[in-house]
């Protein structure tokens, strides 16, 4: 590592974290824990409350050299008394709960605690636990034992470099694990907090325009394999531009072994993908509002509510405000990565939802359920017909070339076989797990 990277690194400093839990043992004293020994077992007394500390202080300095800091409370700690052989004896759910004294029969025992904060991801939210190593309760004498707390997830933040930010019109990153996700936009500076996982993947998308006026996505990933309990990374997205050539590369700072850096695209469009908001097509970073259908039988639907705009195979035109007109085959072929043509069934389960033979309003342009269906007509020839009064629409229907059409004045969907050489407009389902 150079001395750049060393004067780059983020320092993880934790202030006071030890938690010293003064256990004494006496033969005299109350217990707020009713105890009921049998004949000739003896007991002693543990003294918890107001020995834990209040706060945990928390210093860390930023690749500026400003230090932050920032305090956690303990209230909330968790506590746990158990026995050698790992039986629960105790347990307490936040620190104000612990009486003044615990009564336990004479043996050996230790101590855990832990914040009660664990997330699969979050910004700003450290998780800490820590253990006491084995004590022995023993009658009228006195113990005292010392729990250290460390950090037991690892965190992360995404830095962009200047010319990251200059070049390219807008930047985010994803990092995630089996278990869970962040997004980091360009300005944030916070770091995120992850779970114990095998690997971290890094998805950096940078949108730029070209001087043709044609807008473009560039998407780049890398991945942490094996992070340990407390480590830190910063990742640093520097892309730039010059003559329409890229130089991207992630660099992970600290504890971080570059050999298990990897690049490769495109990746999983719906990584970052939430069912009923924007979804980006990320081969031309065109942007779809997307709906959710809750079907009676349990499944949802996942729809593209716009006509598609796709124009990266040979013959497809259009694009404006009916979207792009497809052959049959073009209609499959063009659908984005794990989205896919509307079937007859989609179609049916849609039907069968709405319920009546008065549904055609609901799925138009203003209808409630936000399908927006549109009069686009059909292109066949280099020739518009029915543009403005009748929709026609491919859809799946396994051998046979099918669409969905309706015309000014219909209450319902008809379905009927349809040439294949005749370009339509499309509509797809994206595929999630139901």
């Amino acid at each position: 590592m150079n001395n750049k990277n060393k004067q780059n690194r983020e320092n993880w400093i934790i202030l006071g974290f030890t938690i010293v839990l003064m256990l004494f043992f006496t033969s005299c004293k109350e217990s707020d824990h009713e105890l009921i020994p049998a004949p000739g077992e003896k007991t002693g007394f543990i003294q918890l409350k107001d020995i834990i500390s209040a706060t945990i202080d928390i210093q860390s300095e930023n690749q500026n050299g400003r230090t932050k800091n920032s305090s956690i409370s303990t209230n909330n700690w968790r506590v746990f008394i158990f026995s050698e052989n790992g039986d629960l004896i105790l347990e307490y759910d936040d620190r104000v709960q612990i009486p003044t004294v615990v009564e336990l029969l004479e043996g050996r025992y230790f101590v855990e605690v832990h914040s009660d904060n664990l997330v699969s991801a979050a910004f700003d939210t450290p998780y800490f636990e820590g253990a006491s190593d084995p004590f022995d309760v023993v009658d009228a004498d006195t113990t005292e034992v010392i729990i250290t707390a460390y950090p037991a997830n690892f965190r992360i933040k995404v830095e962009y470099t200047e010319s990251t930010v200059n070049d390219f019109d807008k930047i985010y990153s994803i990092v995630s694990t089996s278990k869970g996700s962040l997004t980091y936009s360009r300005t944030q500076d916070r770091f995120g907090y992850f779970e114990l996982d095998d690997k971290v993947d890094v998805k950096a998308y940078l949108f730029y325009t070209t001087t043709d006026g044609q807008e473009n996505l560039r998407i780049v990933s890398g991945e942490i394999l094996n992070p340990k309990a407390a480590d830190s990374y910063t990742v640093t997205i520097d892309g730039s531009i010059r003559s329409g050539a890229f130089n991207i590369d992630i660099n992970v700072i600290e504890n971080f072994d570059e050999d298990s850096v990897t690049f490769d695209d495109p990746i999983d469009p719906l990584l970052s993908f939430v069912p009923g908001e924007l979804y980006i097509d990320p081969r031309d970073t065109e942007e779809y509002e997307t709906i959710v259908i809750d079907l009676e039988n349990g499944q949802k639907q996942v729809w593209i509510a716009e006509n598609f705009r796709y124009r990266g195979l040979s013959g497809i035109v259009g694009g404006g405000v009916y979207g792009a007109y497809y052959t049959y085959q073009q209609a499959i072929d063009a659908a984005p990565q794990r989205a896919r043509l509307a079937t007859l069934e989609d179609y049916q389960n849609l039907i069968d939802y709405l319920g009546g033979s008065d549904y055609l309003g609901r799925l138009r342009v203003g209808g409630d359920i936000g399908l927006n269906l549109l009069p686009g007509g059909e292109l066949f020839r280099g020739n518009y017909s029915g543009v403005g009064s009748n929709g026609f629409y491919w859809c799946d229907g396994g051998d046979s070339p099918t669409i969905v059409t309706f015309g000014p004045t219909s209450s319902e969907l008809n379905i009927r076989s349809y040439p294949n050489d005749r370009q339509l407009t499309v509509r797809y389902i994206i595929e999630i797990n139901n």
